[in-house]
């Protein structure tokens, strides 16, 4: 398939930045050797960094008028996929079935992540990547007696997922640029450009060599006994999961210019100022853990009007263990018995005060009920409770430690041409268990504070139906959503402002210092609300018409948000959790579905040549309208100087604009910047999280289906003609939300997409 995708969030240097000329550039930069600003706005070119003038021939100019860089990048893809399915009866009471499924896939991506956010440069560094998923399937039905059934199944499935970095013509690294004092950490896989993230204006990334092996074995056995007015049902199921990954991510080294020294972001990323240096060695790791569950649950009819189900399940979460123990926790005041030579704290999955063990309280209770209020069929009221449990997974703790591994996180880095300047540097390093040396000040990867516990949710719904007509059907209901105990990551080992403190002596003040850089923590302590009032209208198929309608007003709300991964979600405060507690990023407050299908009665009756040629087609359509998800403002530099690097403005006037306005003067300022300023050294800003309305949408999409048979009944061909978003509505994307970067801050600089006609012909026998 050959497709492009898009990119409209970067905002390069400008012409005039290039030179050095920050006179229509806001803010106006600071010489960070007086602090004064340059004369007439401009930094004269000696004081480029030459390896930020080298990238320079490699960032796009802007091609917007607000400069921003609107860019389509080729991104074909190749996939198979096989399905295959085989049924057989051996008996009256014994069947059995087997699926198979593969699915095989090609790519490149054109705007690669390695760590958040992604590119967003074309051509900087695309890399391939491949997939192969294989699914296996076996089921056994027995029939023991008519009241008595058994279901066992057994799968298996693996997927392996590839990026291979860059293509061969971009396997350049720093040092071949001319860095000084730099090689790349990633051997023995090839070296890569680094990452260039100037925060609010660009991202320049290249993609990982990486890899990812996941294998997934599931075995479970369902009984279903039928005695007098109960249908009891129990069993169990064993799940084994195990994961490898071969990962060098930041090997090329990744760098982040926020304006902390010229307050001006491209002005530091020009004068090659670093704020944040990061570098690893390459990390392979690899490991599995099982979870069996049981169950049993009992459907009874107490009356002939109302029905009852109650029942229970338990799951128990074993530990995830590495397969070379590269697992590690921070245990304060205790020493490692398995790498004795280990900074205090650090303590490893073998020794005994390793805080991750086995979970086996998770008893999960279900019951609900269907009462049939009138008798007649027609109005019923329907509730349920239930407690669902979540484990955790691999890449949650897997993170890669010395002695298997080196990553660093240097905050007084020396200039992008010589990052090491003000450190020693620990590459390459040399990975050796049996003599293990740890390189200090220490981090720690896939830390956790506590025992393990797994997160659960409490589901709540009640339903009221009722039959209007004989094709008319009207519900109303409440769902409600409760997590507890759920995941979230924040700084463990934050810097302690002071007077006169500045990025460059962070480690210094870290609670941990000297025997720890900053590292991450998980706790197991947040939670979650959705609260949800929810109305349909359906009319069943007659007359070659149905229809469905659907409207939920909702309100959700957290302190941990819930993305794929906790890094893209921390809070600006890792000692205030409720500091951060808002809408969750998935709020929609207003959603309202309507989808419909219509077989045309036109040419029924007409000359079969008139019927089979205008005659027989279906028109369905899904209207969609929503209001939009609440954002969250960022400062876009370490402003409070703690080394979290998730500062929140302060907020001083009502940020909200009017939506009568047109949709340029939206495009142009979504939200009122000016009613935000910049939060003081040593302090969080006051502005909430999710405080920010962003953009609506709503959608049509259209399809038309014509059957035309073919010699009789048993052969037919069928066409399709699909309209995704017809009217081609543009949809606006989300603004940006870095108050540091004046270009871009409540800017929208992306729309959804625009209008997809897809045509398909079918022909059945």
């Amino acid at each position: 398939m050959r497709q492009e995708r898009s990119s409209n969030s970067a905002f390069p240097p400008s012409v005039l930045e290039r030179r050095g000329d920050f006179s229509q550039s806001n803010p106006a930069p600071l010489d960070p050797t007086t602090n004064q600003p340059f004369p007439n706005r401009i930094i004269p070119a000696s004081r480029f960094d030459p390896l930020a003038v080298k990238f320079l021939d490699r960032l796009p100019p802007p091609n917007t008028a607000a400069g921003g860089l609107s860019a389509l990048a080729g991104s074909p893809t190749t996939n198979d996929n096989v399905v295959s399915k085989f049924d057989y009866n051996m008996s009256e009471r014994d069947r059995f079935s087997f699926r198979y499924y593969f699915d095989w896939g090609r790519g490149l991506d054109v705007f690669p992540v390695v760590v958040s956010p992604g590119s967003n440069i074309p051509g900087y560094s695309p890399g391939p990547t491949s997939t192969d998923i294989h699914s296996f399937n076996l089921t056994h039905l027995r029939t023991w007696t008519p009241s008595l059934l058994m279901n066992t199944r057994g799968n298996f499935s693996r997927f392996v997922y590839d990026e291979t970095g860059a293509l061969a013509d971009a396997r350049i690294s720093l040092a071949d640029l001319g860095a000084t004092n730099f090689i790349d950490a990633g051997a023995p896989s090839p070296k890569r450009l680094p990452q260039l993230v100037v925060n609010g204006r660009f991202s320049a990334s290249p993609g990982k060599d990486r890899q990812r092996v996941g294998d997934t074995y599931d075995f479970s056995q369902d009984w279903t006994w039928l005695r007098g007015r109960h249908e009891f049902k129990w069993g169990a199921q064993f799940l084994r999961t195990g994961y490898q990954t071969f990962n060098n991510s930041a090997s090329s080294g990744r760098f982040v210019f926020d304006g902390t020294f010229s307050r001006n972001n491209m002005a530091d990323f020009l004068l090659g100022r670093v704020v944040s240096f990061t570098q690893n060695s390459l990390v392979q790791q690899g490991g599995d853990y099982s979870i069996p569950a049981f169950y049993f649950q009992d459907n009874v009819k107490l009356t002939r009007r109302f029905t009852l189900n109650a029942g229970l399940r338990w799951e128990i979460y074993n530990t995830w263990r590495e397969d070379q123990g590269q697992i590690a926790n921070y245990v304060p005041g205790a020493q490692s018995r398995t790498f004795p030579t280990a900074p205090r704290g650090m303590i490893f999955e073998t020794d005994p005060e390793y805080l991750y063990k086995r979970d086996r309280a998770n008893l999960g209770p279900r019951i609900g009920f269907a009462w049939d209020v009138l008798g007649d069929g027609r109005t019923s009221v329907r509730g349920g409770y239930a407690v669902s449990y979540d484990g955790l997974t691999s890449e949650f703790v897997l993170g890669g430690n010395q002695p298997f591994s080196l990553s660093v996180d240097i905050r007084n880095s020396g200039p992008l041409s010589n990052p090491y300047a003000n450190e020693r540097n620990p590459f390459p390093y040399a990975v050796d268990p049996k003599n293990a040396k740890f390189d200090s000040p220490a981090t720690i990867n896939g830390h956790i504070s506590a025992p393990f516990r797994a997160g659960y949710v409490q589901n709540l719904s009640f339903t009221l139906q009722r039959q209007l007509s004989r094709d008319w059907m009207a519900q109303l209901g409440f769902i409600g959503n409760y997590g507890r105990k759920l995941p979230l990551q924040n700084q463990f080992n934050p810097a302690v402002f002071r007077p006169g403190a500045s990025t460059r002596d962070t480690d210094a003040r870290r609670i941990l210092a000297p025997a720890y850089r900053g590292f991450f923590v998980s706790r197991f302590d947040s939670n979650s609300s959705y609260n949800g009032l929810q109305a349909m209208l359906t009319k069943r198929l007659s007359k070659g018409l149905t229809v469905v309608g659907h409207y939920t007003w909702s309100k959700a709300i957290d302190d941990a948000c819930q993305q794929e991964t906790l890094d893209q979600c921390r809070q600006q405060d890792p000692g205030d959790r409720l500091g951060s507690r808002g809408l969750g990023e998935f709020d929609r407050r207003h959603v309202a579905v309507f989808s419909y299908l219509w077989e045309m009665p036109f040419f029924k009756s007409a000359h079969p040549a008139l019927k089979h040629s205008l005659g027989g087609w279906q028109l369905a359509g899904i209207n969609t309208f929503q209001t939009g998800n609440p954002l969250t403002i960022q400062t876009g530099a370490d402003v409070a100087l703690t080394a979290v690097g998730y500062d929140r403005p302060d907020v001083t006037g009502n940020p909200i604009l009017s939506q009568r306005r047109s949709k340029n003067e939206k495009f142009a300022r979504w939200f009122d910047g000016a009613a935000f300023t910049r939060n003081q050294p040593g302090r969080y800003g006051n502005a909430g999280r999710s405080i920010i309305p962003g953009p609506g949408s709503w959608n049509w999409d259209l399809s038309f289906q014509k059957t035309i048979p073919v010699h009789g009944e048993r052969q037919r061909l069928e066409f399709r003609a699909d309209f995704f978003n017809i009217l081609n509505h543009a949809n606006l994307g989300a603004p940006a939300t870095t108050f540091n970067t004046a270009q871009s801050f409540g800017r929208i600089t992306s729309t959804g997409g625009a209008r997809v006609t897809q045509l398909a012909l079918r022909y059945e026998f």
